[in-house]
């Protein structure tokens, strides 16, 4: 049996020059920026005229409030650290 949805997330992401993406997140008057900085930059080789915050980094500050995370703090390890190689 499956659950009700008690929530159902509408967000618009655009586009706007380079690595940086801006996120509209309805019943939200401001938008969401994200974009590329330090290691991930310099991974890509990308110079944005302006450095955001990147999707990892809002996923990795967030884990930590995350119920579902903590309810297994402890029974598994969840790390915080991204290691980028050349494919």
């Amino acid at each position: 049996m499956m659950a009700n949805i008690v929530h159902r997330s509408h967000i618009t992401i655009t586009r706007e020059k380079g690595p940086t993406r801006k996120a509209e997140i309805k019943g939200f008057a401001e938008p969401v920026i994200n974009g590329f900085h330090g290691g991930i930059k310099d991974f890509y080789k990308v110079d944005p005229e302006k450095e955001h915050a990147a999707t990892l980094d809002h996923i990795v500050g967030y884990i930590k409030l995350c119920p579902g995370a903590q309810s297994v703090i402890g029974c598994i390890d969840i790390t915080h650290e991204l290691t980028m190689e050349d494919l």
